[in-house]
């Protein structure tokens, strides 16, 4: 009962700042370009280095990256502000010192100029799927896929149970080894355990996010890892066995479904699956993903064009030389 009163209240506070945000423009932080990213970025090496530049709005991060040849990118992922033409100046300046042949702005919001390139690479899917959490749980279900309401059910009839689990060398190996059953039957990437301990450690410590356990007979089928930040909850990674006996129990789901309440609990106001085939593509890579992630409902949602600036003519010669070993290695 306290349970439930606690969603209702967060629910309610919810709808009332989105309401506030529309009329008075309020900014939400981005996870990406937050302290705990940064540390991430940076205790797992993912990057050469993370910049800190102070712009007209604040401070931005900027990941210096090695893109092939000797040569390094600037990257400005996801960040929810506008940039004026004198952020863009700064900007350019900065990266050039850190002799960067170019830098690209990923934003979750607002516009990039359309005399900008076209990026260097994608960290993010052009396409999202969101839920709104301050809807009711019976009108999250409602609002659900049948198949999504009828495989959380099935879950929950056969005894699968979830779990949040801290960041144990045990469960980084039953994660790293359900991970690799994901990735070699899916085709996916998937980063060094190192990284993802990182990534553990720090969202767990700030109390941003947890990994999340599917269990049937005490055996782990199925996980997750899951962000809480500010009013958003992010679906951030997944995996889970191939055995087709054990798939059959839909354990995919309740873990969905146990994230989706989380969220509701902390007082997040959406839920982002992080990532979508194009609603055009029936080829993508992502189309099976994006077949389950529908099961759930929301609404899909496209991120503003990524752009990319140009600093140094050796773009063009680093993009001519890597176009040709491209043909060379066909």
């Amino acid at each position: 009962m306290i349970k439930q009163i606690f969603v209702c209240i967060s629910s309610c506070f919810c709808r009332l700042f989105h309401m506030l945000s529309i009329n008075t423009s309020i900014p939400k932080n981005s996870f990406w370009q937050s302290d705990i990213w940064k540390r991430i970025l940076s205790d797992s090496h993912q990057c050469e280095s993370i910049e800190m530049i102070q712009i007209s709005w604040g401070m931005v991060f900027l990941e210096v990256r090695k893109i092939g040849m000797g040569f390094f990118g600037g990257f400005i992922l996801w960040t929810i502000f506008d940039f004026t033409e004198e952020d863009i100046k700064i900007i350019s300046e900065f990266s050039k010192k850190k002799e960067c042949l170019f830098f690209q702005i990923e934003p979750l919001f607002g516009n990039i100029s359309p005399k900008w390139f076209n990026p260097y690479r994608y960290f993010l899917e052009p396409y999202t799927r969101i839920i709104d959490l301050t809807q009711s749980e019976d009108e999250i279900l409602w609002n659900m896929h049948e198949k999504g309401r009828y495989n959380i059910r099935l879950s929950q009839k056969r005894w699968v149970h979830t779990r949040w689990v801290e960041h144990t060398p045990e469960n980084i190996k039953i994660w790293m080894e359900l991970l690799a059953d994901s990735t070699s039957r899916d085709g996916f990437f998937q980063n060094s355990q190192t990284y993802y301990e990182v990534f553990l450690s720090e969202i767990s410590l700030s109390n941003k996010g947890w990994l999340l356990f599917a269990y049937y007979n005490e055996k782990p089928i199925a996980a997750g890892i899951f962000v809480y930040y500010e009013d958003q909850a992010i679906y951030y990674y997944g995996a889970s066995v191939s055995d087709r006996d054990l798939r059959k129990h839909m354990a995919p789901y309740l873990i969905q479904w146990e994230a989706l309440l989380e969220g509701k609990i902390r007082g997040c106001c959406s839920y982002d699956f992080l990532g979508i085939a194009h609603p055009d593509d029936p080829a993508s890579h992502l189309r099976w993903v994006s077949e389950f992630k529908e099961k759930f409902g929301g609404q899909v949602r496209k991120l503003p064009e990524k752009k990319l600036f140009v600093i140094s003519w050796k773009y063009w010669l680093f993009l001519s030389v890597r176009n040709i070993k491209k043909i060379f290695s066909k």
